[in-house]
């Protein structure tokens, strides 16, 4: 897990993080716990934070598109405009993800 999935974790989803034996371990607000996750590199871990994203009280719209002419790709967030460009998807989703935390109406 990178520092990016942590932040992810953590400001994003609204999970937990603690280390055992150096290991960071994460834990949802109902107790379950999970100890591979790395949306900064794993599209379908990338899709949970669209997904709780959309489904979130601020419910952003999703774009994601590859574009061949610049950084590979380009993930929004529409609720205001919230862009992350990176040579993978997963990458960026989870910078786009982190762009929403300036916009304190993102996560209530």
């Amino acid at each position: 897990m990178t520092d990016i999935d942590l932040l992810i974790a953590q400001k994003i989803m609204g999970w937990s993080v603690a280390t055992f034996y150096g290991i960071p371990v994460l834990s949802k607000p109902d107790g379950i716990t999970i100890g591979q996750w790395s949306p900064s590199t794993s599209i379908s871990d990338a899709w949970d934070v669209v997904e709780h994203m959309r489904n979130s009280d601020a419910r952003w719209d999703f774009n994601l598109c590859n574009a061949t002419f610049d950084d590979g790709w380009v993930a929004v967030f529409r609720y205001r405009e919230h862009t992350g460009r990176a040579a993978t998807a997963p990458m960026a989703i989870c910078l786009a993800a982190l762009s929403t935390l300036e916009d304190h109406t993102a996560h209530p």
